[in-house]
């Protein structure tokens, strides 16, 4: 089935029975997934589900097994796979996640960049901007409580477009931002209605936003002195995590670090990198 002929369908009216995946049409789905760079068995057969019928809506298709028909004959990284990994990916996040890990990053900040060098941090698998704009906050705090005029740049980037989109827009509804501290919310937000905020542009010249698949590569100037990872690797595949590493660290520049979340190297250490023990978070260092 070709992409023009699925176009000329009409959306399908779903049933629960087209909804559903037995056995086979389960183990059917996992083989044509396992073309991501997912770890598809952590998925839940309702997720599965879920995230193919919803790729069934759009293009009109009336039965998950037209769509894996059609997928399979869709060459691997093209626009549909894109939309279905959006689909088989979760974006849910929030500010100040994992205060350890932010309060590494602080110490990193005070301790081994407290030069004028400028600085360059990478915020990987960003969503829809939660974690970067975070990261921008504690750096701003970090550099105006040490009395700091340096400059730095924090690049956030993600598969999902639709997800870089919202994060470049950085616009949040007040409910979004109960957890940030009231000082913060009045330096680095700017009010937009009764309903939302959006991010101020004292933070929002120092951030861009790029689309990254960090199981194929990373950066190309590997000039990035912060990397910072957040529950992203542990729903990749063995052979994908272990090539996100390695694109990872090859982003950093000599002495750069890589922070990670508890557990997601699963002990592998990537070539080049060297270990450092930090309360509740993974710190790596690229050696010099």
């Amino acid at each position: 089935m070709t992409q023009s002929a699925t176009a000329q369908l009409s959306p399908a009216a779903f049933t629960p029975s087209a909804m559903a995946l037995d056995d086979a049409l389960l183990a059917r789905a996992r083989a044509s997934l396992s073309r991501l760079p997912l770890d598809i068995d952590r998925l839940r057969p309702s997720f599965i589900a879920s995230a193919l019928t919803r790729r069934c809506i759009s293009l009109g298709l009336a039965q998950t097994a037209d769509y894996l028909q059609f997928i399979d004959n869709v060459a691997p990284g093209q626009g549909e796979w894109q939309q279905l990994l959006h689909e088989l990916t979760v974006h849910d996040s929030w500010f100040f996640r994992h205060p350890p890990s932010l309060r590494c990053l602080q110490y990193l900040l005070s301790e081994h960049f407290s030069g004028s060098q400028a600085l360059h941090l990478w915020s990987v698998g960003c969503a829809n901007g939660e974690e970067t704009w975070t990261l921008a906050m504690v750096v701003a705090e970090s550099l105006r409580i040490a009395g700091t005029d340096r400059h730095w740049r924090l690049t956030g980037s993600d598969l999902s477009k639709v997800c870089l989109q919202q994060a470049s827009a950085g616009i949040y509804r007040r409910s979004q931002l109960q957890s940030i501290d009231s000082d913060l919310r009045r330096r680095y937000f700017r009010n937009l209605d009764p309903q939302r905020m959006q991010v101020a542009d004292e933070l929002r010249r120092h951030a861009g936003f790029t689309q990254v698949d960090i199981t194929r590569g990373g950066f190309a100037d590997a000039g990035v002195h912060v990397a910072y990872c957040q529950n992203l690797l542990i729903y990749l595949a063995d052979d994908a995590r272990r090539c996100a590493l390695e694109n990872l660290a090859a982003s950093l520049v000599p002495g750069g670090f890589l922070l990670l979340a508890p557990g997601e190297t699963r002990d592998w250490l990537p070539p080049g990198l060297r270990r450092l023990r930090e309360g509740g978070v993974e710190l790596f260092q690229r050696k010099w």
